[in-house]
């Protein structure tokens, strides 16, 4: 119930008006096994299905970037942001990351900033720590290939 209100909360926080359904579905049970599998330490990325309705079209942008991170390793907001085009986007790069709706799903824990460290985290910055630990991942802010 505690997970429920937290995520009810800061589903309504991005997304005011929003309803939140907890009813179990096919979406809904791929994604619990996925992300129990990610926290029990699988070490792969949880694959669960999206449907990208939600967001700007510059958000969803930086969003489905964001998706191309692989696991256990990081990229800095300006890299991020250099990848969509943006010479001097790395603000708006982390706007976008902190309106990320799907944390853990689509990966803005991986984005850190260019001096290392960790930047923002909209769930908290322990969460984001936590995550990188149980990824392994260290920033490292060499810019995705």
């Amino acid at each position: 119930m505690e997970v429920q209100r937290a995520a009810k909360t800061h589903v309504h926080r991005l997304l005011p008006g929003t309803r939140v359904l907890w009813q179990p579905n096919d979406v809904s049970l791929a994604a619990r096994e996925a992300l129990a599998a990610y926290f029990a330490g699988s070490g792969k990325h949880p694959d669960v299905p999206l449907d990208w309705i939600f967001g700007t079209a510059f958000q969803l942008r930086v969003w489905k970037e964001m998706c191309r991170i692989p696991f256990g390793t990081t990229v800095c907001y300006r890299d991020l942001a250099r990848r969509l085009g943006l010479s001097q986007g790395a603000r708006a790069v982390g706007q976008a990351c902190g309106r990320n709706p799907t944390a853990i799903v689509v990966p803005c824990h991986r984005v850190v900033a260019r001096n290392g460290s960790l930047g923002g985290y909209s769930w908290g910055i322990h969460i984001k720590k936590a995550l990188l630990a149980l990824e392994g991942g260290k920033p490292d802010t060499r810019p995705l290939s």
